[in-house]
């Protein structure tokens, strides 16, 4: 017990003396040189990426690239989705959920079922899906416009659903098609509704993969259940992490998924293939991960604590995109 102790005081010192050397950094060669130092000290301790060892800090004093999270998020989103750079179309378009689904069947990823998929719902026989589903629009995002229809309650709102009243589909289209961040070319998703492996009776945790460089660096776990909704953050080997991004408030302790390998290895095996800093968004459930979207502005980069912008800086300067923007 004294030689763990004394083993984990001395890498803290080591690590304090580290950051007091990186912080100090002005000029673009002197920062270069701590981002290589850093990336081969953290491949010999892969943990201590979860310290903020002041890359961020040092980054803003150099001036090569943003320093923070919003700031890049931003530029991403001009030159991505306004400007059109080709050599992101690829990645970019997996935001959309029906092009997301052919790349991840091929990725050997589990999905939910997919039911229906149109904007036109006119032949949509609601009779005809099963007492539990989940419809959303096939480009939204941040839970606008979903329902999760779990028998005759809304599951998100608490609202009560009855599919047999003669109103029910027009509901359900302009729920959907109305929502914030829709377009007229928006359609309407009916997915399988799955079943959480931790809370079988609530709405699914989000279990959220943060990843740079083609690996998963930290997970953050949403409730959305009504008056529950919270949110925690784990390292890659399930340790709780300072709070990173502050749009909930600090919930409980998740246990270890008992299927954290395989989320890992999913996350891995998507992030790998992009080669870009994303959140990749699964649900852990009864049959083991599933995926649900990419997201590629993450919060729009807003709300990231002082704690958040500097690992997620870090990681992004260690663990750098493929093609960059910079």
């Amino acid at each position: 017990m004294f030689f763990c102790k004394a083993k984990a005081r001395f890498a803290r010192a080591r690590n304090e003396f580290i950051k007091r050397r990186i912080v100090r950094c002005r000029s673009v060669k002197a920062y270069e040189r701590a981002v290589r130092f850093l990336r081969w000290y953290i491949s010999r301790n892969p943990n201590r990426i979860y310290f903020d060892f002041g890359l961020a800090e040092a980054l803003a004093h150099a001036g090569v690239r943003p320093s923070t999270v919003f700031e890049r998020l931003q530029l991403r989103m001009q030159i991505w989705y306004r400007e059109g750079d080709k050599r992101f179309t690829r990645v970019a378009g997996l935001v959309n959920k029906l092009t997301m689904r052919g790349k991840v069947e091929a990725l050997g990823v589990p999905l939910p079922e997919l039911y229906y998929c149109d904007r036109n719902i006119d032949d949509l026989d609601v009779l005809s899906l099963p007492r539990n589903f989940v419809a959303k629009p096939h480009n939204g995002a941040d839970s606008k416009g979903v329902l999760v229809v779990n028998g005759d309650i809304d599951k998100l709102s608490g609202s009560r659903i009855d599919r047999n009243e003669p109103g029910f589909k027009m509901y359900l289209r302009d729920f959907v098609l109305n929502a914030t961040g829709t377009s007229p070319s928006t359609k309407v998703m009916i997915e399988e509704f799955i079943v959480d492996a931790l809370y079988p009776d609530m709405v699914p945790l989000d279990y959220k993969a943060h990843c740079y460089g083609g690996r998963v660096i930290f997970f953050q776990v949403i409730n959305r259940n009504k008056d529950q909704r919270s949110q925690s953050f784990y390292s890659r080997q399930w340790d709780r992490l300072p709070h990173v991004i502050a749009d909930y408030p600090e919930g409980k302790n998740i246990p270890v998924p008992e299927c954290l390998n395989d989320l890992v290895r999913y996350a891995d095996r998507i992030a790998s293939d992009a080669q870009q800093m994303l959140r990749l968004d699964f649900y852990v459930t009864t049959k083991g991960p599933m995926f649900g979207e990419y997201t590629t502005y993450p919060a729009a980069g807003r709300n990231f604590t002082d704690y958040g912008n500097a690992i997620s800086i870090q990681s992004w300067e260690l663990f750098p995109d493929a093609p960059s923007l910079y």
